[in-house]
């Protein structure tokens, strides 16, 4: 282990685990971590909250005493953490653990954290994702006429210079022009790629419906595990529904059923239908990222162990 650590250290290379919720990237990740002897940093934007365990499948903690694990439990639910907090933190642990000798290895399903890490942060100020998605959710249903029409109230320089079959610009200019209260053409989008690792990225999926039958389980076992009391607790402590950790699926709508508008099985079909939707989001994010290698799990010609083991080979190789 020891000479691999010193060639991993002169080319530098960091491996990276990434998949939608419900994957297997957990489990995946600590048995290759014992294998290397390495440190798991997580990159998801929920499991970074206190006192959220049950609803943001946080690793057990069996597992996190099996490995050591950074940016988890670091902050309260209500304060924000944005990709530019992450980008800052994971770069300090990285070294860190470079600096010990050992293997950083990065997990997660957050692909805008990964993003900003790996190819720098925007001068863009980042928004509430959920009202961000309000807004683009809007935009991407109306004609191309009304988002020009839209854009050039404003910021007319924007309008005059993203053509106008570019409907993704289009939207872009107008939410962050709406959110920011400043022209989107204001901001200089320009950023600076972080060149100082080598990122070895492994994608990780189900096929869809073993996908969606996983989280599905998963929504189920967190209800047995007592989500909605979970939630319950975290109102006491005086965390209300509007804090950026307590926007979260599954706290959300625990919330609405504490406050009586659902019923417990309307809390929980929800959940689900909103973590498939977020796992679709996941998988479309994850598209703009160089992967070393893309598993899609059938669990029978492309099972676990065969992940595992391919997974192994190439980092092997690498470091």
């Amino acid at each position: 282990m020891n000479a691999s650590l010193k060639i991993r250290k002169k080319n530098n290379y960091v491996p990276v685990i990434v998949g939608p919720t419900a994957s297997g990237k957990t489990s995946l990740a600590i048995k290759i971590a014992l294998e290397f002897g390495a440190e798991i940093i997580s990159c998801d934007s929920r499991q970074i909250y206190k006192f959220m365990d049950i609803g943001t499948a946080k690793p057990s903690r069996k597992q996190l005493n099996s490995v050591t694990h950074h940016l988890i439990d670091i902050i309260t639910p209500d304060l924000s953490f944005s990709y530019a907090d992450f980008a800052s933190a994971a770069a300090v642990k990285i070294k860190e653990i470079l600096g010990r000798g050992r293997l950083p290895i990065i997990v997660g399903g957050t692909g805008f954290y990964l993003d900003g890490l790996i190819n720098g942060i925007s001068q863009i100020p980042q928004f509430d994702q959920s009202e961000a998605r309000r807004l683009r959710d809007g935009l991407e249903l109306e004609e191309t006429a009304f988002l020009v029409s839209e854009l050039r109230k404003l910021d007319i320089e924007s309008a005059s210079r993203i053509k106008h079959n570019d409907r993704q610009r289009l939207v872009r200019a107008i939410i962050v022009s709406k959110l920011s209260g400043a022209p989107f053409s204001s901001y200089k989008d320009a950023r600076e790629k972080n060149n100082e690792y080598n990122y070895l990225i492994f994608g990780l999926t189900k096929s869809r419906e073993l996908l969606y039958n996983n989280i599905n389980l998963r929504v189920d076992e967190m209800f047995s595990d007592n989500l909605v009391e979970e939630v319950s607790s975290l109102l006491k402590k005086g965390y209300t529904q509007f804090m950026p950790g307590m926007k979260s699926i599954g706290y959300q709508e625990c919330i609405e059923h504490l406050n009586g508008r659902i019923s417990i099985e309307e809390a929980r079909a929800l959940i689900k239908q909103n973590t498939r939707n977020y796992a679709k989001r996941q998988l479309t994010y994850f598209k703009r990222f160089k992967f070393k290698n893309w598993f899609e799990k059938d669990d029978i010609s492309i099972n676990d162990s065969k992940v595992y083991e391919a997974v192994i080979a190439d980092i092997s190789k690498n470091i």
